[in-house]
């Protein structure tokens, strides 16, 4: 009897090691496969079930539904893994997606998607995002193909980080660069990035251009980032209120400022030219007289007539003013 458990023991052992060598090691950032599957083809939420592919999960951003270890070898077939309308959470994990002719994985209008530790490639295209918001790439292993990751029309707002981009014709393809190449811990890494790294931090030190990624990595990423969350939003200009002013105290003096006097042209007073120096000099030489005609007019305070007087020198003449008719009359009238 002992014997015989002795030998289960050694056949459980066995088929344990057995399985953990031919489908990889269990932990953290490794693969582990279940075993092979047929291409995947899920069309709505309704999709995510057992026979394609689901092992666990109920579709909740908690408990996504989680397609996991499975190896689709799938020379045959367009696609390896096709999600098609769906707006559930998902997972698609520790996978290994090769040889499809168009795409090993291909998003048309999902969102809510995650492909994370896979391995993808030996095809036209290794992924392919059309019309899909909202999903995320992160630690795959995409290479081999045409194309690694190509963002097709109306294909905005996912992000694509930490992952490894091995020897494809063309890596990246971000058309209208409405997608995010990076989170707040790094980029990804690209075998034709062409910087250096003069800092030592593992981050190029200038931006992988294909694609926008400020953070790409001088070497295939490990798992120091523990899967960050990113939201991109945009924040709205801060909201500034401008109080008005309260009246001092009624123990501060008020200071009161005199505007400043509004300073007037000094008037220069023209200068008396000196009569030219005629002695000696004939009539002849002598420089003509220029005689200055003045007109002044001479008002009577009484009467209020106004009377001019003309003079040659320019000193006032005395004249007595005319007697307006009135006081004419008046005068004649008391004699």
């Amino acid at each position: 009897m002992a014997r015989k458990v002795a030998l289960t023991a050694a056949a459980v052992g066995l088929v344990v090691l057995s399985v953990v060598l031919m489908g990889g090691q269990v932990g953290r950032g490794r693969f582990f496969e279940l075993g092979n599957h047929e291409p995947i083809y899920i069309y709505g939420d309704e999709g995510f079930t057992i026979e394609n592919g689901v092992v666990s999960g109920s579709g909740t951003a908690a408990d996504p539904y989680v397609i996991e270890g499975w190896q689709i070898d799938a020379p045959q077939a367009d696609y390896g893994i096709y999600i098609d309308h769906t707006t559930a959470f998902f997972v698609v994990r520790d996978c290994t997606v090769e040889r499809a002719r168009l795409a090993g994985v291909y998003l048309n209008t999902v969102r809510n998607g995650r492909v994370e530790r896979s391995r993808i490639g030996l095809s036209d295209t290794a992924v392919y995002l059309l019309n899909s918001s909202g999903n995320r790439l992160w630690r795959n292993v995409i290479a081999d193909s045409l194309y690694g990751v190509v963002m097709g029309a109306r294909a905005q707002g996912n992000v694509i980080a930490g992952n490894t981009f091995l020897e494809n014709g063309q890596n990246a393809y971000d058309p209208y660069g409405v997608n995010v190449w990076f989170d707040d811990c790094q980029g990804n890494y690209w075998s034709d990035y062409q910087g250096a790294d003069h800092d030592g931090d593992g981050i190029g030190d200038v931006p992988y251009y294909r694609v926008y990624d400020p953070m790409p990595l001088i070497a295939p990423p490990i798992d120091e980032c523990d899967e960050p969350v990113v939201t991109v939003e945009s924040t709205p200009p801060p909201i500034v209120t401008v109080e008005p002013a309260s009246e001092p105290p009624a123990d501060v003096p008020l200071v009161t400022v005199e505007p400043e006097a509004e300073e007037r042209p000094v008037m220069e007073e023209p200068q008396e030219e000196e009569p030219a120096d005629t002695e000696g000099m004939t009539e002849a030489e002598a420089p003509p007289v220029v005689e200055e005609t003045v007109v002044l007019p001479v008002v009577d305070v009484e009467t209020g007539s106004e009377t001019t007087v003309q003079t040659e020198s320019g000193v006032i003449e005395s004249e007595e003013a005319a007697p307006a008719e009135g006081e004419s009359g008046s005068s004649g009238g008391e004699e």
